[in-house]
């Protein structure tokens, strides 16, 4: 029986060294994890990471991802996804390392590639392995990543499907995700003691202190950094904890203004897709291949609905193909037709029907399916690929009275003002309020500037008829007034809804809070 053991454990031994070297050793690593419960590690590091992190001042600090509220990932066996870390800018950097963790899930059959930039140079990749799979990936960073205010992760997947492409048995292709748990592993030169490196270095939201008692500008300034930079959380006093960042107003103007940035938003219509944060970027065409094409009226010129859509695409097929092109507009079919052949170069000329409403975003998809897959037949894919030209444009014209006209009377500065009754529970809501209606870096609020002829007051929803008077009343010389809050849409999805401030019926319930715009 001995000897049996024996054999049998020699065998399975074999076998496991066979199989791994046939995976030319990649899966080395995942046998290793799933031996030991733990995730695949993939250290693309050139240098011992104890000589390349110097910590005079104890270990080196941790900084966590910046916005794990947000789910942030990729899927799809060509597709991309971006992180940002934020980085220390009172202290001294003199080494560090991004430490990327990740749950991948890719279809049995496929092969997958993950390519990890950082701040758009490559610094690793891996081979995503099929099921479901825990990763953590050490990245080199370099003396140049610590110049900005923050390290910006970029992935994208390569990879193809299973060798017969067949629709109905087809499960998913590779969907990754970025676990909050990633984070920068930073040597400073001292210890962190500024507000503002202390503000993220906590972990995600950030939390605040907010003043039960205290002068306008305060509240002001606070609401002003909410606004400028998501992932707060304002705290009242009962619930604070150790660790809590209290911030005067100086601290927190300093901190709003670091935060600040001006978008930088096209000009004139046409617009390009390129402009849109539309990925235009050559596809292998497999079954189904679309791009996605997102915009927001508030980002274009003259905050106007498109019209129209120019379509330029590109394809190039090994033999001759039948294609079906749609392009559709939130779920809405626009336009649809059949095209043949091998290599094909077609501009088309696409209505886009008025959206509903004040509604400020929308979504249009270009597909294109080849005609011969169906969920009856499996084949050998023939190989093409196709891409959305630099003719693609989306056209449109300048609505002065989107929204109320609040935008166009605001301009591009306003003053910033602050009920003396908001919680810290309704500060909260405010400033996603600020942020939903006025897209981060299209309107600078200023604490209360007298200088600012448009008017921002943020008001609690309680008795908000009264306390609309009441702050119109203190806006002398603004004749106009708009009450903007958040609702959601039959979709679910938060929108901001604006009404002439002397509305009485309809207004959002206690507990909430409300944006009182007032122009002269």
């Amino acid at each position: 029986m001995r000897l049996i053991g024996t054999l049998l454990l020699v065998l399975l031994l074999a076998v496991l060294a066979t199989f791994a070297y046939d995976r030319r050793a990649d899966y080395l690593p995942q046998l290793i994890a799933a031996a030991s419960g733990g995730p695949v590690v993939h250290d693309q590091r050139a240098s011992d990471p104890d000589a390349a992190l110097p910590s005079p001042h104890g270990p080196p600090a941790t900084i966590p991802y910046g916005t794990p509220e947000d789910w942030t990932g990729l899927s799809g066996l060509q597709a991309f996804g971006r992180a940002r870390f934020p980085l220390p800018r009172a202290v001294g950097i003199t080494g560090g390392e991004l430490v990327v963790e990740l749950t991948s899930e890719l279809e049995e059959g496929a092969v997958a590639r993950l390519r990890l930039n950082v701040n758009g140079s490559k610094r690793g990749e891996i081979v995503v392995e099929s099921g479901i799979t825990e990763h953590r990936v050490l990245l080199p960073l370099r003396a140049e990543d610590f110049l900005a205010e923050d390290v910006q992760l970029t992935l994208a997947t390569e990879g193809v499907a299973p060798a017969v492409v067949c629709r109905s048995h087809w499960d998913g292709g590779v969907v990754i995700r970025l676990r909050p748990t990633s984070h920068l592993r930073l040597a400073l030169d001292a210890p962190l003691s500024d507000p503002g490196d202390l503000l993220f270095a906590g972990g995600m939201p950030a939390r605040v202190l907010w003043p039960e008692t205290g002068d306008a500008a305060q509240r002001a300034a606070l609401l002003r950094l909410a606004a400028n930079r998501p992932g707060i959380a304002f705290v009242a006093a009962a619930d604070a904890r150790e660790g809590d960042l209290a911030l005067t107003t100086d601290e927190a103007t300093r901190l709003a203004d670091r935060h600040w940035a001006a978008a930088d938003l096209p000009a004139d219509w046409p617009v390009p897709l390129e402009r849109l944060n539309a990925n235009l970027r050559l596809r292998d065409l497999d079954a189904d291949t679309s791009w996605r094409i997102p915009y927001d009226r508030r980002l274009l010129p003259g905050e106007g609905a498109p019209d129209a859509l120019t379509l330029g695409l590109r394809i190039a097929a090994q033999a001759p193909e039948d294609w079906l092109l749609t392009v559709t507009q939130d779920g809405r079919l626009l336009h649809g037709e059949s095209l043949r052949g091998q290599r094909l170069d077609i501009t088309r000329n696409v209505r886009l029907p008025a959206l509903v409403g004040d509604a400020p975003t929308g979504t249009i998809d270009v597909t294109l399916r080849r005609e011969g897959d169906n969920d009856d037949q499996c084949r050998e894919p023939i190989p093409a690929v196709g891409e959305l030209t630099a003719a693609s444009v989306l056209r449109g014209a300048p609505d002065p009275e989107f929204m109320g006209g609040i935008h166009a009377g605001l301009g591009d500065v306003a003053a910033l003002r602050a009920d003396p009754a908001l919680t810290a529970r309704e500060a909260m809501i405010a400033s996603a309020t600020l942020r939903e209606t006025f897209p981060r870096g299209t309107l600078r609020l200023e604490s209360d500037d007298p200088a600012q002829e448009g008017i921002v007051t943020v008001l609690p929803t309680e008795a908000l008829a009264e306390r609309a008077a009441a702050a119109m009343t203190l806006a002398q010389d603004h004749g106009r007034h708009w009450l903007v809050w958040l609702d959601r849409d039959a979709n679910g999805a938060l929108l901001p809804v604006v009404v002439p401030a002397g509305t009485a019926t309809g207004l959002p319930p206690a507990g909430r809070a409300a944006l009182l715009i007032s122009l002269p």
